[in-house]
């Protein structure tokens, strides 16, 4: 009988730790990469801009997603791409930042409907530049 006990308090320490162990191995994880992330929630937005007059692409313009304040910025080749959160409908704003470095242009908004809850949309935007 004092035997069939021994070996229950084995196996329910035996159990214990490796449930302890098992969660200091999640906690450690968690604190040095943190939680992870919900990218198959998050909708890509991305595009190209270029000049109204030349066509040529623009570096340096701010993209802003307008619901949930998301920015980025496109590349020397004009492209940009940014997250934002789920929704049906998204106003983007471009506007130039950098004043004279690639040229002025004026600010210009684009909407965006997504009715079928794609995970990318795409957007081309042509800017007009301001006259000197």
């Amino acid at each position: 009988m004092n035997n069939i006990i021994q070996k229950i308090k084995r196996l329910a320490y035996t159990r214990f730790f490796a449930l302890f162990s098992l969660s200091a191995v999640a906690f450690t994880f968690q604190a040095c990469y943190g939680m992870p992330q919900d990218d198959w929630q998050s909708v890509t937005i991305q595009g190209y801009v270029s000049d109204s007059e030349t066509r040529e692409p623009i570096s340096g313009i701010r993209v802003a997603v307008d619901q949930n304040g998301t920015t980025a910025f496109t590349d020397v080749e004009g492209f940009f791409m940014v997250r934002a959160e789920p929704n049906t409908n998204y106003d983007i704003i471009f506007s130039d930042v950098d004043g004279d470095e690639n040229g002025v242009y004026w600010e210009k908004t684009a909407s965006l409907t997504d009715s079928i809850s794609n995970a990318e949309l795409s957007l081309k935007v042509m800017l007009n530049p301001k006259a000197n």
